[in-house]
């Protein structure tokens, strides 16, 4: 039975890394190359931090020099590093919680209880509701500032 459990744990962790390397790769892949026009004299090493920066820029990995960063710029990037830092935490409770749920219902040296999975549905159930008040109170915000600028231009 041990044997089994480690094999399963070995599988789960090679399944997990192996896909943690695909949506790397993937990830890297999108990044499409735009070339700047070449400005004359330019040398190589020039040239291709010109193309870097072109790049950078299309893929809004950075913001172009001539645009100023303005308040409810900051603001934005504030918000979605804060959601995106919430994301993460939704998905590493969803995933304790299945774990938990799956370790629950096997018998591993003396048996798990009901406890466990009620646990794990819990957990579950919490994160997901977690998640949709932040999403949701993101909306309202986001609606209700946009408004507000709307009218402050108007």
């Amino acid at each position: 039975m041990i044997k089994k459990g480690k094999i399963v744990i070995k599988i789960t962790l090679a399944l997990f890394f192996s896909a943690l390397v695909c949506f790397t790769v993937i990830a890297g892949s999108a990044m499409a190359q735009t070339e700047p026009p070449a400005s004359p004299g330019s040398n190589a090493a020039e040239r291709a931090l010109n193309i870097l920066d072109a790049t950078a820029q299309e893929a809004k990995i950075i913001s172009s020099a001539q645009a100023a960063p303005t308040a409810y710029g900051i603001i934005g990037d504030v918000i979605n590093i804060i959601l995106s830092f919430l994301g993460v935490v939704f998905l590493l409770l969803i995933i304790y919680g299945g774990i938990t749920w799956m370790r629950g219902g096997t018998v591993v040296g003396g048996g798990a209880t009901k406890v466990d999975i009620n646990k794990a549905k819990q957990i579950i159930t919490q994160a997901t509701i977690g998640l949709v008040i932040v999403l949701f109170a993101y909306l309202v915000t986001n609606f209700v500032i946009f408004k507000i600028i709307e009218v402050a231009v108007d």
